[in-house]
């Protein structure tokens, strides 16, 4: 069902087709291909996490 106005939606998203594994420490490039939106590309940094994520600081 569709999120109300204002309200906050969780996303997942998952990767295929790696040629290698990811590992922590190097930024990978990443695409987003939307159907009717175009192309996005950014780089996304991957760490190691020191503890559980805090979700209520997003």
């Amino acid at each position: 069902p569709p999120a109300a106005p204002g309200s906050a939606r969780e996303a997942s998203i998952v990767l295929t087709g790696l040629r290698e594994d990811i590992q922590a420490g190097p930024t990978y490039p990443v695409t987003f291909t939307f159907e009717r939106g175009g192309v996005l590309q950014f780089n996304v940094p991957v760490e190691n996490p020191t503890g559980p994520r805090d979700a209520s600081a997003e």
